[in-house]
């Protein structure tokens, strides 16, 4: 379970022998003094990362963290989907060691760190070993990575702003560009404080409510993240946006996604509140 990703942000270090020192970085007292906050990962190793497989991390003091993110699992062929999962965390010197809400542990190299930016490196379990602090579950083998390298250079930007309370209410449709999602523009959807929502769609000029299994959503800062399962079927669908803003009514979404040949595109949904 990652915690990944401050896009196209440029890093740079030198591979160090079993015998060099770990790469030069802030101090203890840096890290800590800055590290509180809420952070969204943008890239990893200089790839920015898709919407769908962003997380955001929060450091507590205390020692305390909180993640939100999501993982697929090719194995189950299954979506991990988390929300603000408790976990814990240490300093000492430059190494951020984590431990996440399913006992995980991770170790990484904090090479960079201001009020607004954070890069720390991760080097990946080999492929078909165990993940540090696991049951012995094998990492994903690479299907899940930008790249194919061991190492894992995360860039993370920090996140002010906090959408929780202001997305709770009745939301119609405007504008889409780039990707057509709720089956299309015509969809309302009211979002509740128990984390649950309605989707309605128009029918014969009426808006009325679909009768899904279930429909669940999460706001972490400034990222939102909606899961739900259709009446009549048994698959779950997944989908994360960022929230550009949400100010006199309107809400705007972004998001990067990509085609099944892998090419990438930009879209965005903007909402207006009709209560």
């Amino acid at each position: 379970m990652l915690t990944l990703a401050m896009c196209a942000v440029a890093v740079t270090f030198t591979s160090c022998s079993k015998d060099d020192d770990v790469p030069a970085g802030p101090s203890q007292q840096e890290i800590e003094a800055k590290i509180i906050g809420k952070w969204k990962m943008c890239a990893d190793n200089g790839i920015e990362v898709l919407t769908n497989k962003k997380a955001v991390v929060t450091y507590a003091t205390g020692g305390k963290c909180y993640s939100s993110h999501s993982d697929y699992k090719p194995d189950t062929q299954t979506w991990v989907w988390e929300s603000k999962g408790e976990g814990n965390y240490s300093i000492k010197g430059n190494t951020l060691f984590e431990k996440n809400s399913e006992n995980m542990e991770f170790t990484y190299t904090v090479t960079q760190i201001d009020d607004s930016s954070l890069t720390k490196i991760w080097n990946r379990p080999e492929v078909g070993s165990p993940e540090p602090g696991g049951d012995g579950a094998k990492p994903d083998g690479g299907e899940n990575r930008p790249d194919d390298s061991a190492t894992s250079i995360q860039s993370y930007t920090k996140i002010t702003a906090d959408y929780s309370n202001d997305i709770i209410g009745l939301w119609e449709g405007v504008a889409m560009t780039g990707y057509e999602t709720y089956g299309g523009i015509e969809a309302r959807i009211e979002y509740k404080a128990d984390g649950t929502y309605l989707y309605y769609k128009k029918e014969d000029g009426v808006w009325t409510p679909l009768a899904d299994v279930f429909d669940e959503w999460s706001v972490d800062g400034d990222w939102l993240a909606t899961r739900w399962q259709n009446e009549g079927s048994d698959q779950m669908n997944y989908e994360w946006w960022d929230i550009d803003y949400i100010k006199d009514d309107e809400m705007k979404w972004s998001a990067l996604r990509e085609n099944e040949d892998g090419t990438r595109f930009n879209t965005t949904f903007i909402w207006k509140k009709i209560q």
